[in-house]
């Protein structure tokens, strides 16, 4: 009875950990697609460009959306 137990227990850490390494894989392909889609298509700026007359022109990326 007690060994069934641990084979419940054994089976379900397997079916998690396994779960969890497709969910990093898939992840790690994303990223990888989106950095192969940038390099294709053109990286998005978020952000804005000032030339507020100083020396040289200045670019800030704004936090958010």
């Amino acid at each position: 009875m007690i060994g069934k137990s641990y084979v419940k227990i054994v089976i379900v850490g397997l079916a998690i950990g396994l779960a969890m390494a497709l969910c990093a894989s898939f992840a790690t392909y994303r990223a990888e697609q989106s950095f192969i889609d940038g390099a294709e298509n053109g990286f998005g700026i978020d952000g804005m460009y000032v030339n507020d007359g100083a020396t040289r022109p200045s670019m800030a990326i704004l936090a958010g959306e």
